[in-house]
């Protein structure tokens, strides 16, 4: 069977009416071949009603998954591990696709050869997200550090057989979040090519709860960001520096708060803690 142009690696926790919209979306993406693997960590009673959305799409093939309460990132794993598309990404449950984009997702890889990553943002309908207000750019770790998401985040699946999310990383762990900028800087490291196209958009809520609060994902990212830094990189230990210094300026003119900056001097301790039990680099 030939392989589909895409596979989306969806991983959930009950949210059906959620999961419902992005799977209605699929219905609006053109000719594309769509593989949709739903790795489902909720108990039983949610599994049937999950199996008749799917049924109920248009897409070319499924897999439905079962990994009980789990890490994030170690399901978007499992769920890797069964891709069979020519391309990966990864949704939320919570976002869905405006109509053509997966088409031009697929279309882009084709295009772009020499490229392993393709990376585009998210927004709200009606809205534009400040985050992603660049012009289209090549990746570098200095873009990375601003720009990584997950729910926008595109990968040629044969140039990524030995890569897969950091497990101790990510929603579920002790750093809620971080793992996908753990992922593109690791893939920039080994020569891997990546781009971002403000283009490609993919609706999900600007402002988002944050699992165990700010303090929780301040320190993991100051976390992932000095970990690499420390490989060495010059470009990113001064952007740990400069984020420090300028927590600082703006906590004490009360612009920030003071916990920004607890956080990230954490994030940073513990970095330098582990890389000097484990050496430089975050491991999956």
């Amino acid at each position: 069977m030939q392989a589909p142009d895409l596979s989306l690696v969806v991983t959930t926790q009950g949210r059906t009416a959620e999961l419902a919209r992005l799977l209605a979306s699929l219905e609006e993406q053109g000719e594309t071949s769509i593989e949709v693997i739903l790795v489902d960590q909720t108990g039983p009673p949610l599994c049937g009603r999950h199996g008749e959305l799917l049924g109920r799409t248009s897409v070319a093939r499924s897999l439905h998954l079962r990994s009980g309460p789990t890490s994030l990132s170690r399901a978007r794993n499992l769920g890797l591990e069964h891709a069979q598309g020519r391309v990966v990404g990864f949704p939320d449950d919570d976002c869905w696709y405006p109509s053509g984009t997966l088409q031009r997702v697929a279309a882009w890889f084709g295009e772009w050869s020499g490229y392993d990553l393709l990376l585009g943002g998210y927004t709200e309908p009606g809205r534009s997200n400040p985050r992603f207000l660049v012009p289209p750019c090549d990746l570098t770790p200095w873009r990375v550090v601003t720009l990584a998401n997950s729910v926008g985040l595109f990968i040629r699946r044969e140039e990524f057989q030995d890569l897969r999310f950091a497990e101790s990383l990510g929603a579920g762990t002790a750093f809620p979040c971080g793992e996908e900028m753990d992922l593109l800087l690791r893939a920039l490291s080994e020569g891997r090519r990546g781009r971002f196209e403000p283009s490609v958009v993919v609706y999900h809520r600007i402002e988002r709860p944050r699992s165990g609060g700010m303090y929780a994902w301040v320190r993991a990212n100051a976390y992932v960001l000095m970990r690499h830094a420390l490989r060495p990189s010059l470009p990113l230990m001064l952007r740990a520096g400069g984020g420090l210094v300028g927590s600082f300026i703006r906590a004490t003119r009360g612009a920030g708060t003071w916990e920004e900056l607890v956080a990230k001097v954490h994030g940073f301790r513990d970095a330098l803690h582990d890389g000097r039990m484990r050496g430089s680099g975050i491991h999956a």
